[in-house]
């Protein structure tokens, strides 16, 4: 038997995607290519925008207009709406919500009358993305903000074992694996037995061997300074935060339910630069009721904060939620305008911040993990492209190099 897969959207997706390959991999079920013509293709959904949710649609119409005869799933994050359309209904044979994504290989065994194998691998580490390996650590979020619509479809929150954590990342390390980036819906929210994520990385830190650690997206107020200050201290820990902001507006803020006010979060990028962690971080432009003078609040904003990694996103209103019923909707023209003019700022920002960066270091350790043409590419610890130009093979090294100059979106070494 032979599977395929499709994942949009966030790491989680894409490391619980990881899984289910191992797995399948486990019982003596081939992971191939689409091409390959499998007799079972997985979809792991997004619906977290329109926009995801139009490429899911359009994924799931291109399967059926293109390989019939293809047992198809979908799992993840998809709304009622699609689950419920008509023309979609008759393409997908099973919808798989996430509260039974842990039995998803199981499900799928079972239908297709294929006995499950006993393994010593009972808790397997999870396959690489390029050679960073992304170990899920939590699930869910009962935050509910006024855009979002993923605490209902992950709410239930989940955290997992410390020592089945340990022990993934050590199967990693004995694969070669250097790197290590803990994703979940909301790692802020992560609490196991007493332990929340400042006890977890500690554990990590004591009980591994892994090179690095890469913390994904964190709640703002989160961080304290006793968080912060380990992981200043902590060299295994990759010195870059994204922190989800959504605005810089505290009027817009409080209409999105975020639960801090703009005082606050600066008092957080302070004590993150004063220690040297660079911070990446999400806006949202557009959100009901912005108008021009919020969004350059917004804007002066991040040119205060210096990002060196800005995610800008258009709102883009989801069933159920309470944004929804927000009036003064910003215009589809205004959107655009006021996104193509943010994202221009975040990379005049990005592209000083790695000069600074440059002026200050001289030397850094860099990960190599592909080639690309003529140049290796790599990434700092606090997530800046690297090029090096080279004829050796770097994959999955850690080398000591000197910072030449900004080069594309990065920095030319040698």
């Amino acid at each position: 038997m032979k599977v395929a897969f499709k994942t949009f959207g966030c790491k989680l997706n894409q490391a619980e995607t990881n899984k289910f390959k191992i797995d399948f991999l486990k019982n003596g079920v081939s992971v191939v290519d689409l091409k390959e013509k499998p007799d079972l293709y997985i979809i792991n959904a997004c619906s977290v925008t329109k926009r995801a949710e139009r490429k899911l649609r359009q994924e799931i119409y291109n399967i059926g207009r293109n390989y019939k005869g293809v047992y198809l799933i979908v799992t993840g994050c998809f709304t009622s709406n699609l689950k419920n359309n008509k023309k979609l209904k008759s393409l997908v044979d099973k919808w798989f919500p996430n509260t039974i994504k842990d039995d998803l290989v199981k499900r799928v065994l079972n239908i297709f009358h294929i006995k499950k194998k006993d393994s010593l691998l009972t808790d397997p580490p999870l396959k690489a993305e390029k050679n960073r390996a992304m170990v899920k650590i939590q699930d869910g979020c009962n935050n509910f903000c006024s855009y979002c619509i993923i605490p209902y479809l992950r709410h239930e929150i989940i955290s997992k074992d410390p020592k089945k954590i340990v022990r993934e990342i050590n199967a990693l390390v004995e694969k070669g694996f250097k790197e290590v980036n803990l994703v979940g819906v909301n790692i802020s929210l992560y609490s196991f037995k007493n332990k929340n994520l400042l006890s977890l990385l500690k554990y990590i830190v004591k009980n591994t061997n892994i090179s690095r650690i890469r913390i994904s997206s964190l709640w703002p107020t989160f961080l304290n300074n006793e968080f912060i200050n380990f992981i200043a201290k902590e060299k295994r820990i990759c010195p870059y935060i994204h922190l989800s902001i959504q605005s810089g507006c505290d009027k817009l803020l409080k209409l999105m339910k975020r639960e801090y006010t703009l005082k606050e979060v600066k008092k957080v990028i302070k004590r993150l630069k004063n220690n040297q962690i660079s911070i990446g971080t999400d806006i949202i432009v557009g959100f009901p009721g912005e108008t021009k003078s919020d969004f350059y609040q917004t804007y002066d904003f991040v040119k205060w904060a210096g990002f060196i990694n800005l995610h800008v996103f258009k709102y883009s209103p989801r069933p159920n939620t309470k944004a929804i019923q927000l009036k003064n909707k910003v215009s589809p023209f205004n959107k655009k305008k006021r996104s193509k003019e943010l994202r221009k700022l975040g990379q005049e920002i990005a592209e000083n911040e790695i000069k600074k960066y440059i002026k200050n270091k001289g030397k850094a350790n860099i990960l190599f993990e592909e080639r690309s043409g003529e140049y290796w590419l790599g990434k700092t610890k606090n997530y800046i492209n690297v090029f090096l130009k080279t004829k050796k093979n770097l994959y999955n090294k850690i080398i000591k190099v000197n910072l030449i100059k900004s080069f594309k979106n990065g920095i030319l070494v040698k």
